[in-house]
């Protein structure tokens, strides 16, 4: 006898097994609900759910949570302008394009690092 789960897969093979997909991203979520007890205030509580919305959308855009962090503080008066352009899954084009922008004297080149000597001065 076959399961009928097992025969839907057999007719859908990129289907998964599992539903590792689904509980990794509620538990997240879940973690959140559990430290959010301890929020004094509703405003409070607010302040806490921004940074944790962007540092998620972050992880679902393949972007290091504090290097987008760091750039929207970079780029605070762009950002108010133009938020679209900021968003984790288009900041770093909306970079590049700045980049393309500067004059080329201007430009900051610099050459490859020298590894470090331990006890060097430099």
């Amino acid at each position: 006898m076959i399961i009928p789960t097992i025969g839907v897969q057999s007719h859908h093979p990129p289907a998964p097994l599992d539903n590792n997909v689904c509980e990794q991203a509620l538990k997240k979520a879940i973690l959140h609900r559990k430290n959010a007890c301890f929020y004094k205030t509703e405003n409070g509580a607010h302040a806490g759910d921004l940074p944790m919305s962007l540092i998620r959308t972050c992880e679902l855009n393949s972007v290091n949570p504090y290097d987008y962090l760091t750039e929207m503080n970079k780029h605070a008066s762009e950002l108010s302008s133009h938020p679209a352009d900021w968003m984790p899954g288009t900041y770093r084009d909306t970079l590049a394009k700045q980049v393309d922008t500067v004059p080329d004297d201007l430009r900051v080149v610099r050459g490859p690092r020298r590894p470090r000597r331990c006890g060097s001065a430099d």
